[in-house]
């Protein structure tokens, strides 16, 4: 949902809308065990009870919930201590996020109503797999998430060598010079700067070039004419060599 966003609208989606939509993994699949039946069946087979039996589980949930506390004061302070547990029980180790925080307290309320249901004798599953289950998926979500941060700060730091160096790079418009110590070059015609290996991973900061390279071409700005990721260019006095040629207008960009 996040890189369809980010794919249409250009923009990294808000930590608010990280929050509101959060964006879970599904790895192998979403069906692991399909209990004697195919994927396929398994799935066919939930959508046509779930379009035969429904409208029972929630009103029964209602009923018992509001039975548990005499007044409206007790109610909410029983719910409050249950989801202060559950935030316990789904805490890691690692430091999270302020947004991270806000989406582990929402799966927190997902895995105390899970428990309350299965308490209800609405759902016919024992407390330990609700809240494996919910582990599971916030580790899963969290794994990921990491990962896109770490994507995103790698690019900025990219973004950020750049602009810092553009000014600095030797100008196709004259006789180039080549040495060892040479990062790349500015084609000011086509609007391209071209990296030459060692200047990208200069410009890559520490941060894993491959990853780099695959956010900055997800965003159009990864100029290549050939299968690879780098592009062939003729460059005054050396002929034509390969590049990581990106666009300038990704300079521009607000990541």
């Amino acid at each position: 949902m996040h890189q369809k966003i980010e794919e249409e609208t250009g923009k990294l989606p808000k930590a608010g809308l990280v929050t509101r939509l959060i964006d879970i993994p599904i790895g192998k699949g979403v069906i692991t065990q399909s209990h004697g039946f195919s994927p396929a069946e398994l799935a066919t087979r939930l959508k046509k009870f779930g379009a035969s039996y429904f409208g029972s589980a929630g009103p029964a949930f209602l009923n018992q919930l509001i039975c548990l506390e005499q007044d409206t004061q007790g109610l909410k302070d029983f719910i409050q201590r249950e989801h202060n547990a559950a935030q316990e029980r789904l805490s890691v180790d690692s430091p999270l996020e302020s947004y991270q925080l806000r989406s582990l307290r929402r799966f927190a309320l997902a895995e105390c109503a899970g428990l309350l249901a299965a308490r209800f004798d609405i759902l016919p599953l024992e407390a330990s797999e609700i809240t494996h289950a919910m582990q599971t998926v916030l580790r899963a979500w969290l794994a990921e998430d990491d990962h896109q941060v770490n994507s995103i700060q790698g690019l900025r730091a990219f973004q950020s060598f750049l602009v810092d160096h553009v000014g600095k790079l030797q100008n196709l418009s004259a006789w180039a010079a080549n040495s060892r110590e040479t990062i790349g070059y500015f084609d000011q015609r086509h609007g391209l700067i071209l990296l030459t290996d060692r200047g990208l991973k200069q410009a890559c900061c520490g941060f894993n070039a491959k990853d780099v390279l695959k956010e900055v071409k997800s965003r159009g700005g990864l100029f290549h004419n050939d299968r690879g990721l780098k592009s062939k260019h003729t460059i005054p006095g050396l002929g034509r060599l390969r590049f990581y040629a990106i666009r300038a207008k990704f300079l521009e960009q607000d990541i």
